[in-house]
């Protein structure tokens, strides 16, 4: 008898790179940020460390999915930011390894947010290198910098 194993490995990624949306939609970064500024995409977010200069545009990957299957006609599901916010960060305090999939940011972007302050450490990494050398990032601390970070939502929906 063999039994099975209680594994839930997420994959997903909860936000795109407004590259991702340029390159599917085949229109220029800037109808892209266009777009955004005006609402028509909605639910994007400037993950930027502080002081620099390029921005780091991320949208909720259901909109940029909705916008890439009309053909640009149709962004998706409106929810409430606060729904949005308890989806793209969970109940539980995060590792910093899982930000990196979920919000498509590299290792080293992370890190230089947590540097800046940006992003609420709870924990410490153990280890310098290996399975341990992450940092745990307080769940309700994430939610602050993304409401912050939100620059784009749907009318009625205000990103602040």
């Amino acid at each position: 008898m063999q039994l099975g194993l209680g594994l839930s490995i997420p994959a997903t990624r909860c936000l795109t790179t407004a590259e991702t949306l340029r390159d599917l939609l085949r229109i220029t970064h800037d109808e892209v940020m266009a777009a955004v500024d005006s609402g028509v995409v909605p639910y994007a977010f400037d993950l930027r460390t502080p002081g620099a200069d390029r921005l780091e545009i991320r949208i909720w990957h259901p909109s940029a999915e909705a916008l890439v299957k009309s053909g640009g006609k149709d962004s998706g599901p409106r929810i409430p930011t606060d729904d949005l916010l308890h989806h793209l960060v969970p109940g539980h305090d995060v590792r910093s390894s899982n930000l990196e999939r979920w919000w498509t940011v590299s290792h080293q972007h992370i890190h230089a947010l947590i540097k800046a302050g940006s992003l609420p450490v709870r924990r410490a990494p153990s280890v310098r290198l290996g399975p341990h050398s992450f940092f745990l990032l307080a769940a309700d601390g994430l939610r602050t910098f993304l409401r912050t970070r939100l620059i784009s939502a749907p009318i009625g929906n205000s990103p602040q």
